[in-house]
């Protein structure tokens, strides 16, 4: 918030509170110096309390906007690591990861590596398990 937007709150905010003291005064029965110091106690008490609000709101808008920074630094981060997609005019025979993926999958297919042993020992376990119907 802006300090001199929090110095007028707490000025009409002080003034609301000593407005019975004001009254008083102006109608006799209350001495000036007794009603200057009641101002004074209570601009003090304006001040601290909307001083105090207006650091919460200042935190809190400050945490948003850093919050907002990082999660665009993150963003920009992720953009940056993801390869462009190929073009169909690129035809330099640079293979694409996709192609280098389905060629290791083909070899470990073909040495044996990869077999569906996983696959059929969770299909005879779960067999194995369901009721006879």
């Amino acid at each position: 918030m802006d300090a001199h937007l929090t110095f007028a709150i707490s000025l009409l905010l002080s003034l609301t509170l000593w407005w019975g003291s004001m009254r008083a005064t102006l109608n006799g029965d209350l001495d000036l110096p007794a009603s200057g110091l009641r101002f004074v106690l209570a601009f003090l008490l304006a001040r601290t309390a909307v001083g105090l609000i207006g650091f919460l709101i200042n935190s809190y808008h400050r945490l948003s906007i850093q919050t907002a920074f990082n999660n665009h630094q993150d963003m920009e981060g992720q953009q940056a690591s993801v390869a462009p997609k190929r073009r169909n005019s690129d035809v330099n025979g640079d293979p694409t990861p996709i192609d280098l993926l389905d060629a290791k999958r083909n070899e470990l297919e073909q040495s044996g590596v990869l077999e569906n042993d996983v696959l059929k020992e969770f299909q005879t376990s779960s067999n194995d398990t369901l009721p006879e119907p």
